[in-house]
């Protein structure tokens, strides 16, 4: 029998996260006095649904392409990229358990089986995180099948620029602003003048380092760089083979 593992190179290089990645797509516990065992669950006997697999799904699988967009639809495009950037979950579906140990999950959706809540511990979750971290120095955007970089008919599906129709007309997109950016993503206005509440403009980006640090000492501000905030610190306690992560600032 061949050995897969032996060819495995994360497996070899890192095996802890190998683990976590595998213990993640089974609803295991990757670490601990818990390692290899299904978490804890709460089941909810109305929402268990009926054993019909949707069509197009394989073995529990399903590949959902349904969203279409249109070369021109911006906002189409817009929503399904914050959709694939949003965060791993909602920090207003955990909730500290009652045992005051461990946390619970409320799920978005039910399982098939009833599923609605998981109960994890503080390092079950900084598992599932870890298996989410993106691999460093590799592309976040993978191609397979006909669209893969070495298959035979990409060439066929996928045009190059030089192939594209010439209509004549430039179509440069452009690219929103900082100041459109921070407002839309972070909901702050930073044109807004904070004394008369009037519209500032930009007048010029100014780079130069000792240019900056003038403007700074004529207006009497500080030209010092901000302090780098550090991360909350935790106080790692073992217990057997299991990391309790408490914030200390709890």
């Amino acid at each position: 029998m061949h050995d897969l593992e032996s060819d495995d190179g994360l497996l070899t290089k890192e095996p802890l996260l190998a683990k976590c990645y595998a213990a993640s797509i089974r609803y295991l516990s990757a670490l601990g006095k818990n390692s290899g065992k299904p978490l804890l669950r709460l089941i909810s006997p109305e929402l268990i649904k009926d054993d019909a697999f949707e069509e197009g799904t394989v073995m529990g699988f399903n590949l959902h392409a349904s969203p279409a967009i249109e070369a021109d639809d911006r906002q189409g495009l817009e929503r399904i990229l914050r959709y694939m950037g949003r965060p791993p979950l909602s920090s207003h579906r955990l909730q500290l358990a009652p045992d005051s140990k461990n946390l619970i999950l409320l799920l978005k959706t039910s399982w098939r089986d009833g599923t609605s809540r998981i109960l994890l511990s503080s390092f079950e979750l900084i598992e599932r995180l870890v298996a989410l971290i993106p691999a460093p120095r590799k592309n976040q955007i993978r191609y397979h099948g006909f669209l893969g970089p070495n298959a035979q008919v990409r060439s066929e599906l996928v045009q190059k620029p030089m192939d594209r129709p010439n209509e004549g007309t430039s179509t440069k997109i452009l690219r929103p602003n900082f100041a459109e950016l921070m407002s839309k993503i972070f909901g702050i206005d930073i044109l807004a003048c904070p004394r008369c509440h009037s519209r500032m403009q930009v007048i010029s980006f100014i780079r130069d380092r000792k240019a900056v640090k003038d403007i700074l000492n004529s207006l009497k501000m500080s030209t010092a760089p901000p302090e780098v905030l550090r991360p909350a610190e935790y106080t790692v306690c073992y217990e057997e083979e299991a990391v309790l992560f408490m914030d200390n600032a709890q």
